[in-house]
């Protein structure tokens, strides 16, 4: 029997930084592109549409809220302490299909945006965090990054 192709929530398995995590329940993330469309005296319409910029990642993941996991440890959501933000480190988010082992997306250069949750009666409590990345790659794009010739900090 043939191995399905299409991606689904149970072969998913998020990993943050090195440490793979199990309390997601929905993972999403997404990708834009500044674009401004130039226009002329004497048309309507746009002449041109010019890329102009790339904008952060984002990413949201949402789960269970597990006692003693919460948004601060490492199997929670990794989230810096208010008084770790001056030296805090960005990571590495990724989703692995755990059927082929195959990496699906990565993440770098990824910073907590912050996190909400809520209780209510007879509901399992649920914690939703957001965050935001630099560059993503996934199968089918594993060079995605700036040209060579790109301004980089010193």
């Amino acid at each position: 029997m043939a191995q399905s192709k299409i991606m689904h929530g149970a072969r998913a398995v998020v990993q943050l930084g090195k440490k793979r995590v199990g309390v997601f329940t929905n993972v999403s993330y997404g990708s834009a592109y500044d674009v401004q469309p130039a226009f002329v005296l004497g048309a309507y319409a746009p002449v041109e549409l010019t890329y102009t910029g790339v904008e952060p990642i984002g990413i949201s993941a949402s789960g269970w809220r597990v006692i003693g996991h919460g948004p601060y440890t490492e199997d929670g959501g990794n989230m810096p302490r208010i008084q770790d933000l001056l030296t805090a480190q960005d990571m590495t988010f990724s989703l692995y299909d755990r059927q082929t082992q195959q990496l699906i997306m990565t993440v770098t250069g990824v910073r907590h945006a912050g996190f909400s949750t809520s209780v209510s009666p007879k509901a399992l409590e649920e914690i939703s965090y957001n965050f935001i990345g630099l560059i993503l790659r996934d199968e089918s794009n594993t060079s995605n990054a700036e040209a060579a010739d790109a301004a980089r900090l010193p």
